[in-house]
């Protein structure tokens, strides 16, 4: 389910006109190291991730993509 969240608002947030893209374990090796390069290049400013980490709810990134990890 939490990667259907995650592709559904990656899709929401790209109606809106954001360049934007989701990254999750479904996706192929492939898909997932390309949209990391570009998130890291900055080619993709915004990624809607799932995390392995179930007391994380919400986490906002908000700079580079180098911006430090909080959990809430």
């Amino acid at each position: 389910h939490k990667r259907e969240e995650c592709d559904d608002l990656a899709q929401c947030l790209r109606a809106e006109g954001l360049n934007v893209a989701a990254y999750h374990a479904q996706l192929t090796p492939s898909l997932r190291d390309e949209t990391l390069r570009k998130w890291t290049a900055n080619e993709i400013p915004v990624i809607v991730a799932t995390i392995g980490k179930c007391t994380i709810f919400y986490l906002f990134c908000i700079a580079s993509s180098q911006a430090l990890l909080l959990s809430l």
